[in-house]
């Protein structure tokens, strides 16, 4: 700990160096994934609830920052989606709770208290206006603990939306009944009686023609995957197109954490448990982490939010795409201290920039990459490059995406460049070493929105030989001429 303060203290790179070589397995895809739509975002309905706190959906920044993520799927949801009532209204009305709801929070959470509130139709527009301004794709979570008598769901407020948004020719992807129904706690809503709140889902949805192929995302589970399991066995797998779970590495988390391996293969298991289950169970059905960042109480201000954590980001991002996951959706677009825009000033977050260099060089296609590193904290991960977004690489080209977790500098090696040129995005802090900062720079250029609607050129330096990546480093590199028969 003492070491890598006096790192962030003072930037002072007289370091020795260790010498790394990369290699990559061309000759096969262990995952072939919708380099479009990979990776989505989100947006945490306790922030509706909160009057959108700081969040500005006119805002041209924020557009911009948006615009520049899709296309993409957008998740409304969280915790409070299952105290949200929508209002086909404009003021709020409180005769629309049900006095049943009264008191879940505290019966469900114990010490965090959540109480029900409404979201207006006037709400609802603004944030369907948003979203579709900036070209993604909502997915909605319904509120799953409006229930009946008997313990079913009742679905009488989600047909006032579904009908509400029929009226108003909205297009919605998807839809989620209950978030994290797991940790429901006193208010038992069983794994079999949740896959039977889906199909009377399903069988509501069937009746609106515009819904007929909407995703239907579920069961959307903290970490429970013997729930997981149990909602599919009790016929989930025939109704639901979207197998869903959570992820978060930790409460309230140590400097070292956001740079320790160990932390970043406990999502290995975890991964592999839930694929596992789905291709038994569900094999149709896509496998989404539909809600993840790094610290499940919201973040840690100075922490979660700075350059630091981009390290446990990125590597999720490999570790999820190597394993075969759909889709992520980063919690979240903007709300709490995890977000991707910063929740007070509405200015990126150093993860914004990640994301966006992740969306716009890393293709659908995965390869295997290995290292000669023994110690773990040279991560590295390898793709076809998305030649789509980002044109000026030809079919064939091959990035690579490495971290160096060392307090000392790498040098890397990439037998298979040859003396070929490639291109190198290499991520600092800014200033360098000072790694809860809010600044990143992007081979030395400290990375600021340019205007309201431009980004800045997102610029890499070609160079041939090895690469030095700086302690705490992350980089891509594109080898434009690896001319990688997969790779077309």
């Amino acid at each position: 700990m003492e070491v890598i303060h006096s790192l962030l203290v003072v930037a002072c790179f007289r370091y020795t160096v260790s010498y790394v070589s990369v290699q990559i397995d061309v000759d096969k895809v262990l995952q072939n994934l919708d380099d479009q739509m990979f990776l989505g975002t989100a947006f945490d309905t306790l922030l509706l609830k909160n009057h959108w706190e700081n969040f500005d959906t006119s805002s041209r920044s924020v557009q911009t920052l948006g615009r520049a993520l899709s296309p993409s799927y957008f998740r409304i949801g969280g915790t409070t989606a299952d105290f949200m009532v929508f209002q086909d209204g404009d003021k709020e009305s409180m005769e629309a709770h049900p006095k049943r709801m009264q008191n879940f929070g505290q019966r469900l959470y114990g010490k965090l208290s959540y109480d029900t509130f409404n979201l207006t139709a006037q709400m609802f527009d603004q944030l369907y206006n948003f979203t579709s301004s900036v070209g993604w794709d909502m997915i909605y979570n319904l509120n799953a603990l409006l229930r009946q008598k008997d313990g079913s769901w009742d679905p009488s407020n989600a047909l006032k939306l579904f009908n509400y948004v029929t009226k108003k020719n909205y297009k919605i992807r998807g839809w989620e009944l209950g978030n994290e129904p797991d940790l429901y706690g006193e208010i038992k809503v069983s794994p079999e009686q949740m896959a039977a709140d889906f199909r009377h889902l399903v069988q509501i949805l069937s009746g609106y023609p515009q819904f007929k192929n909407c995703l239907i995302m579920g069961p959307s589970v903290a970490g429970s995957v013997s729930y997981f399991k149990r909602f599919f066995e009790a016929g989930a797998a025939k109704i639901v197109t979207t197998a869903s779970f959570h992820h978060y590495y930790f409460g309230t988390p140590s400097v070292d954490e956001f740079i320790n391996p160990g932390m970043m293969d406990s999502l290995i298991e975890r991964i592999a448990e839930f694929k596992l289950t789905a291709n038994v169970l569900a094999p149709e059905a896509q496998v989404w982490l539909a809600e993840t960042s790094t610290d499940w109480t919201g973040g840690q201000a100075g922490w979660t939010d700075r350059y630091l954590a981009g390290f446990l980001w990125l590597d999720k991002l490999g570790l999820s795409a190597k394993y075969g996951l759909d889709v992520i959706l980063r919690q979240c677009f903007y709300g709490f201290h995890f977000s991707l825009i910063n929740h007070e000033d509405l200015k990126p977050n150093p993860d914004y920039w990640l994301t966006l260099l992740y969306k716009n060089l890393v293709g659908g296609k995965v390869l295997s990459a290995t290292t000669d590193d023994s110690t773990g904290k040279v991560r590295v991960y390898a793709h076809c490059t998305n030649h789509v977004r980002s044109p000026q690489y030809k079919p064939g080209t091959v990035i690579v995406y490495i971290m160096n977790l060392n307090l000392q500098a790498i040098e890397l090696n990439l037998p298979q460049a040859g003396q070929d040129e490639f291109d190198v995005y290499l991520l600092q802090s800014a200033p360098a070493g000072a790694v809860f900062s809010r600044d990143v720079s992007l081979n030395g250029v400290t990375l600021v929105m340019q205007d309201e609607e431009h980004l800045p050129d997102l610029k890499p330096n070609r160079q041939t030989g090895h690469i030095v990546m700086p302690p705490l480093t992350m980089a891509f590199i594109v080898l434009p001429t690896a001319n990688v028969t997969v790779c077309y």
